[in-house]
């Protein structure tokens, strides 16, 4: 007897559904990519017990007659392939033609059918994959699909299954990114005759971004646009400050089908990476249109995740066409009030500043406050002070256009330091606002710029030698791995030599650096390191070392600045593309309008 044979149908069916048909949630995906695929407008999903007692899909698509519908429950039947060279280039959502014959085998499957133009339409049902009526019937445009007891006759998988309110939210997870993905499409979801939600066809994806979340989160979220060749990165992002805990707003979309993966999830924390708190999360939106050829959508039983290409290509689309859309639209900040009013340089203006100037001088020495003096713009300083501008502090940007955008222009130039608080907040001023700078953030910020543009001119940062040369004992298991990577702490300015084991000789170091915080930068340097599972490759790491040299360089917190350090700081934060977070995504400022603290006071 041979120990080989051929499988029956039904068995075949069978497995093809373990690999398609997961759960509830499954079927719906099959079911409604179909009746996108059939161009349907209208989509409506009646639900009940979770989807295991029930799933009904209508939809007033293409619809199909009596013979295609005979064959679309035939194993490997399909309208959307018709050669081996369609298989390189897939357009549609659905291709295998395993959906439903994998699914009528675990359920109890009614079809009903019609072609628009039909007098009537049919009527299929199957029990187990067995096809037990075909009839004739009077049926609108379109195709009704319903499911009953899914998993009935295969008790094994039925008991995997999880509670009621577990799969009703696997299903409200993936008629959203259907829902998502075509905005002009009106679908509607109900349970057990209740509404879940009802959401008619919509031209912008801003309006079914309202619709599912919050209007509120939709109105704040920033338009990609961003073209490289054939490929094209569009959707929208949330601006940094509106981080979550969470990755559940994180959507991803190939050629409008949502897929998960890991390239894609990379280059977009890469590109909010030095604008978010840590262990925090971006929200996105992220459609990538590419030629069909380039991506692999084949490679997924149930076609949840793509193959690209290339790779790298899509990589650096989504995290340059982020680190775009981002850059153009945070470097002014955000605020209710538009900035249009331009500095009134005149004579009036010239008496308020003497004035207030007059009034500061006059301040009682309150502990932890100390006036400064104002960051005019150059005509009114020189006019009011006599004086050039201030040289600024150790690093002195050059070279760092200002953005664009007007607004955020007009916001630096009418910004006018009044004090520093506790010697590690910076206040200003201006005709709308109370503005708070964290001193440390922003110089962090304007530091780890610098040394950014620094490297991206030159091979290395400067180095000074030091006048003693300073030793550093190292964990033994650190020796390895900071071997492997002095180079590049040579890149930033260091100069190494492990001697005698465990024990490193540093000879020079950054110039920006005092003698004092050499070590503790290295060793939080090397703490960065040794704390990750696998050690980060060399692109990641210079990022890494970048942020520690910004963050040891810059000025900390309860230290105290003569009034030009403060006019030069804000003067350099406000000449950067993006001066709103230090690179470890804290904000650098926060405003308070008049109004406000108007109210705050019971003015208004």
């Amino acid at each position: 007897m041979n120990k080989i044979r051929i499988l029956p149908d039904d068995l075949i069916n069978q497995i093809a559904a373990g690999e398609v048909v997961e759960r509830p949630a499954s079927v719906i995906k099959e079911l409604v990519e179909n009746s996108i695929d059939a161009g349907a407008t209208i989509i409506l999903i009646k639900l009940d017990g979770g989807g295991k007692r029930l799933i009904e899909v209508a939809d007033n698509g293409s619809g199909m007659s009596p013979d295609d519908a005979l064959l679309s429950i035939e194993r490997h039947a399909t309208s959307k392939l018709k050669t081996k060279e369609d298989l390189g280039q897939i357009a549609s959502l659905g291709f295998r033609g395993e959906a439903l014959p994998s699914i009528a085998s675990v359920s109890k499957m009614r079809i009903t059918t019609s072609l628009p133009d039909a007098v009537g339409g049919c009527r299929l049902e199957i029990e187990g994959g067995r096809l037990l009526a075909v009839k004739d019937i009077g049926a609108p445009a379109g195709t009704v699909i319903e499911i009953r007891d899914l998993f009935y006759n295969t008790p094994a998988r039925l008991k995997f299954l999880k509670t009621q309110a577990t799969e009703l939210s696997h299903i409200y997870q993936t008629v959203t990114k259907l829902a998502l993905a075509y905005p002009t499409i009106h679908f509607k979801l109900t349970h057990s005759g209740n509404l879940i939600f009802d959401l008619p066809a919509q031209i912008h994806l801003r309006d079914r971004i309202a619709s599912l979340f919050a209007s509120d989160l939709a109105r704040q979220l920033l338009e990609v646009d961003f073209q490289q060749g054939a490929l094209h990165l569009g959707g929208l992002i949330a601006p940094p400050v509106l981080h979550r805990s969470a990755r559940d707003y994180q959507y991803s979309f190939v050629n409008h089908r949502a897929v998960q993966n890991r390239t894609i999830n990379l280059a977009a924390a890469e590109a909010y990476r030095h604008l978010l708190p840590v262990q925090r999360q971006a929200a996105w939106f992220l459609f990538l249109k590419i030629p069909y050829d380039l991506v692999d959508v084949n490679v997924h039983p149930a076609k949840l995740e793509v193959r690209f290409r290339n790779q790298q290509q899509i990589y650096h689309l989504t995290e340059t066409g982020i680190k775009e859309t981002l850059k153009s639209t945070l470097s002014a900040p955000q605020h209710k009030t538009a900035y249009a009013e331009p500095v009134v340089k005149d004579t009036l203006y010239l008496e308020r500043i003497k004035e207030t100037l007059d009034k500061q001088q006059s301040l009682p020495n309150i502990t932890g406050w100390k006036p400064v003096l104002p960051n005019m713009s150059p005509d009114v300083r020189e006019t009011v002070y006599k004086q050039t501008e201030p040289a600024g502090l150790a690093v002195k940007q050059e070279g760092i256009p200002f953005g664009e955008s007007a607004e955020k222009d007009l916001f630096w130039q009418n910004l006018i330091p009044i004090g520093q608080l506790h010697q590690t907040y910076l206040l200003c001023q201006n005709r709308q606002e109370l503005v708070i700078i964290d001193q440390h953030a922003a110089h962090e910020r304007v530091m780890f710029e610098h040394l950014v543009n620094k490297l991206k001119q030159q091979p290395q940062l400067e180095s000074q030698r030091l006048l003693f040369p300073i030793q550093l004992q190292l964990n033994p298991k650190l020796q390895p791995i900071i071997e492997k990577y002095i180079p590049a702490l040579e890149q930033m300015g260091f100069e190494l030599t492990v001697f005698g084991g465990n024990s490193l000789i540093i000879q020079a170091a950054p110039p920006f650096l005092t003698h004092e915080q050499v070590i503790p930068c290295l060793e939080d340097i090397f703490s960065e390191i040794s704390d990750r599972e696998q050690a980060p490759d060399l692109v990641k790491l210079q990022s890494k070392l970048l942020e520690r040299l910004a963050c040891h360089a810059a000025v900390r917190a309860n230290q105290s600045l003569a009034a030009e350090e403060i006019s030069a700081l804000i003067k350099q934060l406000g000449e950067l593309e993006m001066p709103l977070f230090c690179p470890h995504g804290r904000p650098t400022i926060i405003r308070f309008g008049v109004n406000e603290l108007a109210k705050r006071f019971n003015r208004i």
